[in-house]
């Protein structure tokens, strides 16, 4: 059984960002999983996956969008 993602997991994933963005990434339905992968993505690390890397779609996509809208890098300075 799945349970409810907190924002507490996103920021141990991500680091400290804002409201908004932490209420819009929970909005997305996206699991840990999901958000690893998008910040990975997010941040360049998209190589450390090989060439097999898993692609960006659903809720992942979903969540890279909202990374680089919000540009998390500044967003919890």
């Amino acid at each position: 059984m799945e349970s409810q993602l907190s924002s507490d997991d996103i920021v141990q994933i991500i680091g400290p960002i804002d409201d908004e963005l932490l209420n819009a990434i929970i909005a997305t339905g996206a699991d840990v999983a999901d958000i690893e992968i998008a910040y990975q993505w997010y941040a360049g690390m998209d190589d450390i996956m090989g060439e097999e890397g898993l692609p960006l779609e659903g809720a992942r996509l979903e969540v890279y969008e909202i990374l680089q809208a919000g540009d998390v890098f500044d967003a919890g300075s």
